[in-house]
């Protein structure tokens, strides 16, 4: 069996712990800049705020309904995420974090009596030593545990746990469930299954695998074979690795100079370079953009398309050739106020085909950047970086109801008095 613990409205229960007189009002996130929601509390979304929604569009329930804003703070949730999942470690056999607010566990060789007390304790120790309230879905499944860490969410009778150990627990989740919801269906994917009539996620559980297959990919297969309660992912093994990876930014102010973009873009290359290498994956296009402000005088969006002679994950090689690409779209006189890549045409590791002609030494690509992957995991973020990025530059977004770095900088401890 396997359990999903999933945190409760992660970053709004983050700064809760450290302000306890948010406890029980509307509070949101802001993304950066302040420009959206991306976190909401269960009161601020009874408001109908929706995730994403921008704030300009929604000051007037803001203001008549008194919703705290803050500006995310994501050094300070990922610590408070580590501390999650120290806890975890503690009290399971084995791991794997799945996202910042999210982590499996195995729990294969426990009683099945014995597994929903078990969450409970897990459940109850995470909100004493952390403050963080979160939610656990038990099934046979990865696919199912995420189904059911939803219904341990929602609903207040499953008391944060909800163990799905029976055809009729599942037939009762699923069909509640849209298929847009299931675990490794995609948008678009969503919207064939419901042009096809499967619109819930027990529809799609009904059909058979190898149809699907046919139709769609082995991926989808594999899912619907997890619905049906046939494990296909093992554990430490996710659906597939991403398609894409993108990373960008809306800028505080509206950035004029080739030299600042080429610092952003650069500082995003870098952080795109590291989620590669972190999935083992290496990508063989790159896309660099960037806009004006679509509200604020003539609008300007250019892109660029940069194939590479071979799949790379080394952020000096995807850096050069996204450089070229900043100086193709850059336009003296526009004030850009967005812009970011996209890595595509993304391949494992382990697909790599070496180039005979090629100039590039991979294996002291790969060293060098295992070196500073581990300088910078110890020494923080940013601490060893290309000269062409800047992190901290005057293109960085502007936040202005950001709460104090509690658990990470010593200048910015709670002080008892």
């Amino acid at each position: 069996m396997y359990a999903l613990v999933d945190c409760n409205n992660f970053f709004v229960s983050c700064e809760r712990v450290f302000r306890p007189s948010l406890n029980n009002r509307p509070v949101i996130v802001l993304s950066s800049n302040d420009g959206c929601a991306v976190a909401r509390s269960n009161e601020a979304k009874a408001l109908g705020i929706k995730m994403g929604a921008p704030v300009f569009k929604i000051q007037d329930i803001v203001k008549k309904h008194r919703v705290e804003c803050i500006s995310g703070n994501l050094s300070f949730y990922g610590d408070m995420s580590q501390r999650v999942m120290s806890v975890l470690r503690e009290m399971s056999p084995a791991i794997e974090v799945y996202s910042v607010d999210e982590a499996f566990l195995d729990l294969s060789g426990i009683p099945e009596h014995e597994l929903k007390p078990l969450c409970q304790r897990i459940r109850k120790r995470v909100k004493k030593w952390t403050g963080i309230p979160v939610s656990i879905g038990i099934a046979p499944t990865k696919t199912l545990a995420k189904a059911a860490a939803s219904v341990a969410k929602k609903y207040e009778e499953a008391e944060g746990v909800y163990l799905m150990n029976s055809l009729q627990a599942r037939r009762s989740v699923l069909q509640r469930m849209d298929v847009g919801d299931v675990w490794g269906v995609g948008r678009k994917l969503s919207e064939r299954f419901t042009y096809m009539g499967l619109n819930t996620a027990w529809k799609l559980s009904e059909c058979d695998p190898a149809h699907i297959r046919e139709l769609t990919s082995v991926v989808t297969q594999k899912t619907v074979l997890e619905l049906q309660g046939t494990p296909c992912y093992a554990f430490g093994e996710e659906p597939d690795h991403r398609k894409q990876i993108i990373s960008s930014r809306s800028f505080g102010e509206p950035v004029k100079d080739l030299k600042t973009l080429k610092e952003a873009v650069s500082t995003f290359v870098a952080t795109g370079a590291e989620k590669l290498r972190s999935e083992g994956t290496e990508a063989r296009a790159i896309t660099v953009y960037a806009s004006s402000s679509p509200f604020k005088g003539k609008y300007y969006a250019n892109s660029t398309l940069i194939t590479l002679d071979n799949a790379t994950s080394d952020t000096g090689v995807l850096t050069k050739q996204a450089m070229k690409g900043v100086d193709e779209i850059f336009k003296q006189g526009v004030g850009f106020k967005k812009a970011g890549i996209c890595l595509h045409d993304i391949q494992h590791k382990s697909a790599h085909q070496a180039d005979l002609f090629s100039v590039v030494d991979n294996k002291r690509s790969e060293s060098l950047m295992t070196a500073m992957d581990k300088l910078n995991s110890t020494m923080g973020k940013h601490t060893l970086r290309f000269g062409t990025s800047n992190p901290n530059g005057k293109w960085r977004n502007l936040c202005k109801h950001q709460s104090p770095a509690y658990t990470s900088d010593w200048a910015q401890l709670l002080v008892v008095k």
